[in-house]
C-alpha cells in the first residue's frame, strides 16, 4: 500500500520447516517424541537423540509436543529452529501402549507420488519391498490393515513402511514471483485426487525413479486439482531489474510525477518447452491525492484492487522472453514518498 507514512514491503523467505531437538530434564534427546502441528494431522517424531524436523503447511503457528511420562507443550512457531524442554509428568501411568511403523530399506522415507517427467536433479533411489495390506473405508476414517505380520527392531530408531503406491497423472507448470526471488518453482497438478484418499502429511517426491525432495501434502485446503511443489528448477533463468527511477517535478502545477521501470528477462535452458506463470506487482494508493497509473504491462494481467500483475505464457527450448512493467505515481509536489 502507498502512503507517505509507509516504507516499501519487505519479504521474509520462510523455509517452510522447522528444525530442533528434544530433551529430557537433564539434558538428554528423547527419542520418539510426537511433534504435531496444531489442529492438523501433519506431524513427525524425534529420531534416537532426540532431533526432529517439520514440514509445515500454510498458516501453521504452533507445534505440539508429546511423549508417554511428560507433559505435553503447546509452543508458538517463533524460529526456524526450536529446541524443547520436556517436562515429567507426576501422574502414574498404568499401561503404556506403544505402535510403530517398520520396513527394511536403507533410505528412509515413505514413497507417496510418482510423477512422469524429466527431473534434473539425481539422487540414488531404493526400491522398497511392498506388503500386503486391505484398505477399509469406514464413514469418517480410512484403515489400512496389514496382511502380512513383521518384526520391528528394538533400536529405538525410525522406520517407515510404504502402504501403498500411486502413479499419478499429472500436469506442471513453473512460478516464479522475481520481486522476492529470482527463482522458478515446478508445481505439479493433480485432478481428481479426491479418489485416492490421500492423507495430509509430509511426503517424498520421486521424479522418474529418483528422489527430489520432500515436500507437503496438504488436502486440508485443496479444490478441484491438488497442487504439490517440487521444488526449484536452476535450468529456468531468472533476472529482475530496474530501468529507469526518476521524478518530475511539475513548476506550473502543484503535483509531481515518480516514474518507474522494472525488467524481468525468464529464459528456458531445457530441453522442453515449459508453461511459466510470473507474478509481480505495483503499489496501490490508500489516499486520493496520490494516483497510480500502469503504464506498460507487456500483455500482462493487473488486478486493480492489489497491484497484482500476472503473465501466463510458454517458453520454448533455449528461448527467452522479456516482460517490462512500467507505472507512474502522481502525489503533491510538496509531499516525500517513498515509492518502489
Amino acid at each position: 500500500m502507498l502512503n507517505y507514512n509507509t516504507a516499501p514491503p519487505s519479504y521474509s523467505q520462510r523455509t517452510g520447516s522447522v528444525t530442533g531437538k528434544v530433551i529430557d530434564p537433564e539434558g538428554q534427546g528423547l527419542p520418539g517424541v510426537t511433534i504435531n502441528v496444531a489442529g492438523s494431522t501433519i506431524g513427525t517424531v524425534s529420531d534416537f537423540d532426540g532431533n526432529y524436523s517439520i514440514t509445515l503447511p500454510n498458516r501453521a503457528n504452533q507445534l505440539t509436543y508429546s511423549y508417554v511420562g511428560y507433559i505435553p507443550q503447546t509452543l508458538p512457531i517463533t524460529a526456524d529452529v526450536m529446541n524443547v524442554l520436556m517436562r515429567e509428568d507426576q501422574v502414574a501411568l498404568n499401561e503404556v501402549v506403544a505402535t510403530g511403523y517398520a520396513l527394511n530399506r536403507k533410505m528412509k522415507g515413505q514413497e507417496i507420488l510418482n510423477f512422469k517427467e524429466d527431473f534434473d536433479q539425481s539422487l540414488p533411489f531404493m526400491e522398497s519391498i511392498p506388503l500386503p495390506i486391505a484398505q477399509v473405508e469406514n464413514q469418517t476414517a480410512i484403515n489400512f490393515e496389514i496382511n502380512s505380520p513383521y518384526s520391528i527392531q528394538s533400536d529405538s530408531k525410525n522406520y517407515t513402511v510404504d502402504m501403498v503406491t500411486y502413479e499419478l497423472p499429472a500436469f506442471y507448470q513453473y512460478f516464479a514471483v522475481p520481486k522476492v526471488n529470482n527463482t522458478a518453482y515446478l508445481i505439479a497438478g493433480i485432478t481428481n485426487w479426491e479418489q485416492y484418499q490421500l492423507l495430509e502429511g509430509e511426503a517424498n517426491v520421486f521424479f522418474e525413479q529418483t528422489f527430489v525432495g520432500k515436500s507437503l501434502l496438504d488436502v486440508r485446503y485443496a479444490s478441484d486439482t491438488l497442487e504439490i511443489s517440487l521444488g526449484r528448477d536452476k535450468m529456468v533463468a531468472i533476472e529482475r531489474e530496474k530501468e529507469s527511477d526518476f521524478t518530475e517535478k511539475s513548476f506550473l502545477g502543484s503535483k509531481k510525477t515518480a516514474s518507474r521501470m522494472w525488467k524481468t528477462t525468464i529464459k528456458n535452458n531445457k530441453s522442453q518447452p515449459i508453461s511459466m506463470v510470473v507474478l509481480d506487482q505495483v503499489p496501490v494508493s490508500t489516499l486520493e491525492e496520490i494516483e497510480v497509473a500502469v503504464q506498460s504491462l507487456s500483455g500482462g494481467k493487473h488486478d486493480a484492487k492489489s497491484g497484482e500483475i500476472k503473465w501466463e505464457f510458454k517458453l520454448a527450448p533455449s528461448d527467452s522472453k522479456v516482460l517490462e512493467l512500467k507505472y507512474e505515481v502522481e502525489y503533491p509536489r510538496n509531499k516525500n514518498l517513498v515509492i518502489e
